[in-house]
Formats: C-alpha cells, sequence, structure tokens
C-alpha cells in the first residue's frame, strides 16, 4: 500500500464514527441544551490532551434477586438483552430507532462480545449499561485498566446512562436487577464497576444497591502516556 493511502474501509469507519458524533451532539442538545453541549465539546477536546480523575472501584455479589422489588415507575416500556449486532439491526427495525447511534464505539463493543440491556419507551432508548465477560469487550467499553478477574466468573458493567426525562424512576435499579438475573444464569458471581469520586456526592450510586467499594484509584493520561493506580480501601470505607 503506498505511503498515505487509507486502508480499504477506513474511510467509512471515519464517516461512521463521526456520525455518531452528530447523532450524540444533537440527542445532548435536543434532551439538555445548548449550554451543556457545548461543555462537553469543551471536555472532549480537553480530554483528548490531558485527564487526570480518581475513581471509586466497586463490587456487586451476584446472588438470587426478585425482579418485582425492582419494577421502575414507568409504563409501557420494554427491556432488551443485546448481544451481537445482528439482535441490534432486528431492533432498530422493529422498533425504527437504532440505539447504536447514540454510542460512540456501540458496533466495535458488539463485535467484541458486550452486551447492551436496554430500556426503551415508545422505540426510543431511555437508559442502558453495558457488560463485559472478556478483557477484549471490556476495553471498548471504558479504557480504565481496573482488574477484572474474567477467568475467576467475574464481570465488568459500566456506560450506564439514563436520559434527563426518565431519571429517578427506578429504570437504574431494574436494569441492575436484570444484569444480576443475567449473570447469574451464567455463572458470574462477581460484578465490578468504577465511578467517579465526586466530591460533592461521596456516596456514589453503585453503593445504594449493595456494593462494596473496596478500592480508590488515579488515572492520569497525558496524549499517549496513561497512569493508573489503585489503592485498597478497608471494606466500606470511601477514603478521604
Amino acid at each position: 500500500m503506498a505511503e498515505g493511502q487509507v486502508k480499504p474501509g477506513e474511510d467509512n469507519k471515519v464517516v461512521g464514527r463521526l456520525g455518531v458524533l452528530l447523532a450524540r451532539a444533537k440527542d445532548i442538545f435536543q434532551t439538555e441544551g445548548l449550554r451543556p453541549l457545548v461543555g462537553r465539546g469543551f471536555d472532549f477536546v480537553r480530554h483528548s490532551l490531558f485527564y487526570c480523575a480518581e475513581y471509586y472501584l466497586y463490587q456487586n455479589t451476584v446472588e438470587e434477586i426478585n425482579p418485582a422489588d425492582f419494577m421502575p415507575r414507568v409504563v409501557d416500556f420494554t427491556f432488551h438483552i443485546i448481544c451481537n449486532n445482528k439482535e441490534a439491526d432486528e431492533l432498530a427495525a422493529n422498533t425504527g430507532h437504532d440505539f447504536r447511534r447514540r454510542f460512540l464505539n456501540a458496533r466495535k463493543s458488539l463485535d467484541k462480545g458486550a452486551i447492551a440491556f436496554c430500556t426503551l419507551v415508545k422505540g426510543e432508548i431511555v437508559n442502558i449499561c453495558w457488560v463485559a465477560l472478556s478483557e477484549e469487550a471490556k476495553k471498548t467499553l471504558y479504557s480504565l485498566p481496573q482488574k477484572v478477574d474474567f477467568s475467576g466468573n467475574e464481570a465488568y458493567f459500566g456506560g450506564s446512562q439514563t436520559t434527563p426525562e426518565y431519571r429517578l424512576k427506578g429504570l437504574s435499579r431494574y436494569n441492575f436487577c436484570r444484569r444480576v438475573q443475567f449473570l447469574r444464569e451464567r455463572g458470574v458471581t462477581l460484578m465490578r464497576g468504577v465511578v467517579k469520586v465526586d466530591k460533592r456526592a461521596p456516596q456514589p450510586m453503585g453503593p445504594r444497591r449493595g456494593a462494596e467499594i473496596y478500592a480508590r484509584a488515579r488515572y492520569i493520561r497525558v496524549l499517549w502516556w496513561k497512569s493508573w493506580k489503585e489503592i485498597p480501601l478497608a471494606q466500606g470505607g470511601h477514603g478521604d
């Protein structure tokens, strides 16, 4: 291949990525307004050059759970577990909406084995969380190098989002319940995830669902250089 020549299909990937970014920008503008859109655009550029943040690392034991205790306060919703792009294509054909347009790496994540747990209202996605059962799938969801023992019946979950209109209606709790059911049937005994440390809210969402914070981590990225350090915490601790 000649120097500077674009690899076959590479231009389509770029166009597809731009399409997802534009669709996501449109969604933020319609649901949250111009100011959040501009703010996120600025954060995207800034984080591409330098990023530093601290995270709580938490884990949930996968135990038997009663779905009736987790029903959301939403009517006429449907729940879908999407394991590959073929299933995503079928869902898009049936609803007229393709949830992958709102998530930058959705197609790649599904190709690599990630699983999307989706709540839809009137055919449109209002809540989602992703699960990875392998390191390859995990890398498409989050670049943080949190240790997950996939060979030891552990799973990773992340990328949880709920549209502003449907927040505080129990959708995340219901999604959590369905993930637990799904993973328990497959022999998974532990789920691991991260939540960004927020000084204004020292109790992250994870522990509200019976999770244990087991470590605090600092992540630094300057261009291509990365640093990740995990600091174990006493059970139930949050550090400073």
